[in-house]
């Protein structure tokens, strides 16, 4: 998540100050390729008009399109049930899996834009292989940010929250809808 602090923080691409009148974007970290052009855009914060001028910007901005459309769904890929709160027991047992790859015939392209349930990765059929492709592609030349994802995948499940801050969670959203 991008912090941005009006007056501070800079344009990735033209290095000036934001403000707060400007219209600004900031990118999600969601390439994982550091070869892609779109590794570029990942993590990033722009001037609209910066952004908008940048090589490659339209295939970035479908690439934003379709993190925000898949963002929504939250279905996890392994069980096909939402992702809540009371699904996944405690947030970092959701792993959102963003843009891994352009190239429609790779083995990882079917893994673009997944939500994760880590609660039942184990019980998955496919997680062997999965974790077999993220692996064998975090050791090419520029894919060494897939090395994290691998660790929060690998990583133990975290435990539960208190169903009286599951509560407070709920509440929190049905107040921002």
């Amino acid at each position: 998540m991008a912090l941005i602090i009006s007056g501070k923080t800079t344009c990735k691409i033209c290095n000036k100050r934001l403000c707060e009148q400007e219209s600004i974007i900031a990118y999600p970290d969601v390439c994982y390729n550091e070869n892609d052009p779109i590794y570029f855009f990942s993590g990033g914060i722009f001037h609209e008009s910066c952004f908008m001028k940048a090589d490659h910007s339209p295939i970035a901005m479908n690439i934003l399109r379709m993190v925000d459309r898949e963002a929504e769904k939250k279905i996890c890929y392994i069980s096909k049930t939402p992702i809540t709160i009371e699904n996944v027991k405690h947030p970092d047992n959701h792993i959102y899996i963003g843009y891994l790859i352009s190239d429609r015939d790779a083995p990882l392209y079917k893994y673009n834009y997944i939500h994760v349930n880590k609660r039942y990765l184990d019980s998955w059929k496919g997680k062997n292989d999965f974790l077999h492709l993220l692996k064998a592609q975090s050791n090419l030349e520029g894919w060494s940010p897939l090395k994290l994802l691998i660790k929060r995948l690998e990583s133990p499940l975290a435990p539960p929250l208190d169903p009286k801050i599951i509560e407070r969670v709920n509440q929190y959203l049905e107040r921002k809808k």
